[in-house]
């Protein structure tokens, strides 16, 4: 009878235990920063003839650890990159001397929320400006008369993809997400009060140099007989005409990071687990496609140029 009761208190207490063990291990979880969970973020620099390149190395990528964007910029006469930080702070990265330049987003009048994100920062519209999409609004920072504005509504962001492309007029191409899944691009003219329908269900976009031409992700249902599932395609839209044409599909919700001489785009697709990623290069003239580059980290940003010519 003794031994029963002992039995009972020894298993109460392994119990007891191993849920101390099991509440520890979660607090320590809790208590790690999100960043080591996460794939470091990589810009990769590309050289090559006709910005191709014919193999990429260790030299070509540039991690940036404290990045919390799948997008950066890059600024080609100044070799920097802009991006966005842990600590909500605006960096510029001077990738010839790897000093940076950073400014509090509070310094211009901008405090992100959980309801109001801050994503997508760039340069633009012109050389003394940088823009960011905060909340339901574009606003665009002057670096010379640090003076903050607003320029269109709606345009709600996405950390992911590309939200907003200025043209060189001043105009804007910008997406507008429904329940965070496609988005409506539209077109706002510089000085107007209301924007331009373009297209529907789109996920990522780019404008070409011409200004002519935007590809873009576009997300469509197919059915089948167990119902339907959702597929993606890079689509060309002729701004000119009005025209769309289907240029290739896709096995996943892909984003587009890069147009070149209006003539190869290049893509990420991640895999499923979202352990890795593949850079894709589309021949436009030919239509074909290759992979360039696998890697398991993050790819924010491709930029064709040899910018490691002076070492750096």
């Amino acid at each position: 009878m003794c031994i029963g009761v002992m039995s009972k208190k020894r298993k109460k207490q392994i119990v007891i235990v191993f849920v101390c063990i099991i509440l520890f291990i979660a607090l320590i979880w809790c208590l790690i920063p999100r960043k080591y969970f996460e794939r470091p973020k990589m810009v990769l620099f590309l050289n090559g003839e006709n910005g191709i390149a014919s193999k990429i190395t260790a030299e070509n990528e540039l991690l940036l650890d404290d990045c919390v964007e799948y997008l950066v910029d890059y600024s080609e006469e100044k070799q920097t990159i802009l991006y966005l930080n842990e600590e909500e702070q605006i960096v510029e990265l001077d990738i010839q001397t790897g000093m940076t330049d950073k400014k509090n987003l509070s310094e211009l009048g901008i405090y992100p929320t959980e309801e109001q994100e801050i994503h997508n920062l760039q340069y633009g519209p012109t050389e003394d400006e940088i823009s960011v999409a905060f909340g339901e609004w574009i606003y665009i920072w002057n670096t010379k008369t640090e003076k903050l504005c607003k320029v269109v509504n709606p345009c709600i962001a996405s950390i992911k993809y590309n939200t907003y492309q200025w043209c060189d007029t001043g105009d804007l191409y910008f997406l507008h997400y429904r329940e965070n899944t496609f988005a409506d691009l539209c077109f706002w003219e510089k000085g107007e009060n209301e924007s331009e329908l373009i297209h529907s269900n789109i996920v990522s976009f780019v404008l070409d140099d011409s200004e002519d031409v935007i590809y873009a992700v576009e997300g469509y249902v197919k059915y089948n007989d167990f119902g339907f599932e959702m597929k993606y395609r890079i689509i060309e839209i002729n701004l000119v005409d009005g025209t769309t044409r289907d240029l290739q599909k896709l096995k996943s919700n892909n984003f587009l990071l890069k147009n070149v001489d209006d003539r190869y785009l290049y893509y990420v697709e991640e895999s499923a687990n979202k352990k890795n990623a593949k850079l894709y290069c589309i021949d436009l003239e030919s239509g074909k496609k290759r992979c360039i580059f696998r890697t398991d980290k993050k790819i924010v940003g491709v930029i064709i140029e040899n910018v490691f010519k002076n070492g750096a």
